[in-house]
């Protein structure tokens, strides 16, 4: 099973390197069927029967685990990249008036 798991993870990796860097990047939109989670019922303690007893667990996605990762990443580089292109720029305004 591992090995057609493999390839069919090789198969389907650049398409779905393609819609992220399609829809997500350069449209901006996140494709909401990664943001749904599966709901499991984890038994805590009391009564196994009685559901009052179960704690709620939301499973979600890898795919969007590690997009959404990458996502946040990407946009912590962006805006420290703007605070710097901002600052240099009033630097610069700064300079030129002094001249």
């Amino acid at each position: 099973m591992p090995k057609l798991m493999k390839k069919v993870v090789e198969g389907i990796a650049p398409s779905v390197t393609n819609i992220y860097i399609k829809r997500c990047i350069e449209t901006g939109n996140w494709p909401a069927i990664w943001k749904r989670g599966e709901l499991t019922p984890n038994f805590k303690k009391g009564d196994k029967h009685n559901e009052k007893n179960d704690q709620p667990i939301t499973t979600v996605m890898a795919t969007d685990k590690v997009f959404e990762s990458f996502r946040v990443f990407v946009n912590k580089c962006l805006a420290a990249l703007v605070v710097v292109v901002v600052t240099l720029f009033i630097l610069e305004l700064l300079i030129a008036q002094n001249n």
